[in-house]
């Protein structure tokens, strides 16, 4: 990976003394192969995340007390988070996702802002880091 990055670094600077669409040119170049090189990093160094872990990341999602959905601005509702929205009824088709990075969302929702991400893996719309999800 280190190679990687110095080959794109050593790029960058032979293209320094050539005109500027070459040079924007090479950038964009870099940043597409410095994504592939991190998105493969995640996808061997990222594990799955084992079910103590999801009870954590739900405790603090409990602590946090979060009520609405942040992308859309309605009430969450989920039976097994035992918040106060879990007592109001469930629109319908509103299922609720739990994401690794301790944020919590609709489930429709959360599909339409990942159908607009342009990266491989999709970022949390709050946070900006990748995650795993799981319906609660």
């Amino acid at each position: 990976m280190a190679k990687d990055l110095q080959e794109l670094n050593d790029s960058l600077v032979q293209h320094c003394d050539t005109d500027v669409e070459a040079f924007l040119h090479s950038i964009d170049q870099s940043v597409m192969s410095s994504r592939r090189v991190f998105h493969q990093f995640e996808r061997e160094h990222i594990e799955d995340i084992q079910e103590d872990d999801w009870n954590r990341i739900q405790n603090q999602v409990i602590q946090r007390d979060t009520r609405d959905c942040p992308i859309c601005l309605t009430p969450l509702w989920s039976s097994s988070l035992g918040s106060e929205a879990a007592r109001s009824p469930q629109p319908q088709g509103r299922r609720t996702v739990l994401l690794s990075c301790s944020h919590i969302f609709h489930q429709i929702c959360l599909e339409a802002f990942e159908g607009f991400c342009m990266d491989f893996r999709p970022t949390c719309p709050l946070c900006r880091s990748t995650y795993h999800k799981r319906l609660v």
